[in-house]
């Protein structure tokens, strides 16, 4: 899964979402502390917005999302990978410590 994939198919979660949870969009734009049209951005995953109000819109919804889909994490460790054994070492371990954060980040919401 591509990372514009996975945010298209989030973005449209949301929307449902919403929707059959019965909150508006100012609504949940007051409770992520941005306006309306920002709000209505991330729904049509126009721009990008902070990995927080992401967790929090996701939190409120009640909607699970793996910390890195399988699929798109082995490919990017992969491509991630090219160059000399010590550089890749060090890339490799960045990306685990990223994936642990994430993974403790959404532990805490849960």
């Amino acid at each position: 899964m591509t990372q514009d994939i996975f945010y298209k198919k989030l973005c449209a979660e949301i929307r449902r979402k919403r929707k059959e949870a019965g909150y508006n969009q100012q609504e949940m734009a007051d409770f992520i502390n941005v306006t309306r049209p920002s709000y209505v951005n991330l729904e049509l995953n126009r721009h990008s917005t902070t990995v927080y109000n992401m967790l929090l819109v996701c939190q409120l919804l009640k909607i699970e999302i793996p910390a890195f889909p399988k699929a798109f994490m082995d490919r990017r460790m992969k491509e991630s990978f090219s160059g000399s054994a010590a550089r890749k070492e060090k890339k490799k371990q960045r990306l685990k410590k990223t994936i642990k954060e994430a993974s403790e980040i959404l532990s805490k919401l849960k």
